[in-house]
């Protein structure tokens, strides 16, 4: 459902490319800055627009930057290059402050677009003598986050070409209702009503609880750089409070509480390298379960995992739900008590592969290897699913 802000949004990139104006958008992650430029690009009709999307990193270079967009233009002169005749090309360029400084402090493919707008031509790097280039019938928008956590700052001299909009992040009162408007549309779809549905709405509250507070206590240092948490692992846990099919959680709603710690468990404890930082997402979450959703999560979790229910570790090994092993493919819950098939299932599958491998995997299922591999099938499973290993060498990357 969009949003006032986004329709905003939406209506300046119009405007800008109808007059051509550069424009940058600057904003922290997951504020839209790119879906909102890709939603007018893909709108943009074929037929009179050439599209063209780098996406900056730390490794990019000028060559890199110079090929991907000379392979979307043609030579329509002697040393002039553009789209084909009757359209305007589009240049967009994502995470433009990403660019390593290099010894000077600059950033050369930063400067090179810069070159590029204040010249509109530029030097072939690919041909003796480098002729000079002119580069006609091009737009330019970019988006980048804040500096820091890798990105730098970008000098005056390119950004005073463009159209500066920032978008600030949202305060948890829209937080609560964008995702809420999204477990609502779940609900219409499904059918879901009573108190798991009362429950998952609690849910969607207690995740942007839990997420402020982690971008909050749980701050990135040089030894944690990768505790980054932004929107994206909000929607990360509201899709999975979806993957539960309604007949379960009728017929058990505290499945649904189960279900919000595994998703919170997946999505922030998973990246927490020490059992005091899980301890801490621990206690937070049994607060937010108190205040918001109105349940002990202690005495939700004991009937199924009993001592260990009021143990930190209840976040990362206790609680599972997988659809591996499962005869008909349901996501559903594993209780302590009924992991032995999922092993089993398992160790089939291991077997089956080490038939006709050529290098067969002398691997041992081992509690931890089982939880590692459902972790992992469940970000596979997932849209745009990926993720990112860290640990020493030998625990089995």
């Amino acid at each position: 459902m969009p949003t006032t802000e986004s329709l905003k949004i939406t209506r300046t990139l119009e405007l800008c490319l109808a007059h051509h104006l550069p424009l940058l958008l600057v904003g922290p992650t997951g504020t839209g800055k790119s879906v909102s430029v890709q939603q007018v690009l893909r709108a943009a009709p074929r037929e009179t627009n050439t599209i063209i999307q780098i996406a900056f990193s730390a490794k990019s270079t000028t060559r890199q930057t110079s090929e991907i967009l000379l392979a979307k233009l043609q030579k329509t002169g002697r040393r002039v290059v553009g789209p084909a005749p009757g359209k305007r090309a589009t240049l967009f360029v994502d995470d433009l402050n990403m660019p390593a400084l290099e010894k000077y402090g600059a950033q050369p493919p930063v400067e090179l677009l810069r070159q590029l707008i204040d010249h509109r031509a530029w030097y072939d790097q690919s041909e003796l003598g480098r002729p000079r280039k002119e580069i006609l019938s091009t737009d330019y928008l970019a988006a980048m986050g804040p500096p820091g956590g890798g990105r730098n700052r970008v000098t005056p001299r390119l950004t005073r070409h463009f159209n500066v909009v920032s978008l600030t992040s949202f305060s948890h009162e829209v937080l609560v209702r964008i995702f809420s408007s999204l477990m609502e549309d779940h609900f219409a779809n499904t059918g879901l009503s009573g108190p798991a549905s009362a429950a998952l709405r609690a849910a969607v509250a207690g995740s942007v609880d839990i997420l402020l507070f982690a971008q909050k206590t749980l701050r990135p240092t040089p030894s944690k750089s990768h505790y980054l948490f932004n929107l994206r692992d909000l929607g990360r846990v509201v899709q999975g409070l979806q993957m539960v099919a309604k007949e379960q959680l009728v017929a058990d709603p505290k499945k649904a509480i189960r279900l919000w710690v595994h998703e919170v468990a997946r999505v922030f404890s998973d990246r927490l390298t020490s059992g005091e930082d899980q301890g801490t997402l621990f206690d937070k979450l049994r607060t937010v379960s108190r205040q918001t959703l109105r349940e002990d999560l202690i005495a939700t979790l004991r009937p199924g995992y009993g001592p260990m229910a009021g143990d930190p570790g209840v976040m990362t090994s206790g609680v599972l739900f997988t659809d591996i092993g499962a005869g008909s493919g349901r996501f559903d819950e594993v209780l302590p008590s009924e992991r032995e098939p999922l092993k089993q299932h398992l160790r089939k599958v291991l077997e089956d592969y080490n038939t006709f491998a050529k290098k067969p995997l002398a691997i041992v299922l081992f509690d931890s290897a089982v939880l590692h591999l459902t972790r992992i099938c469940r970000v596979l499973k997932r849209p745009r699913g990926h993720a990112f290993l860290i640990g020493l060498g030998g625990t089995g990357r």
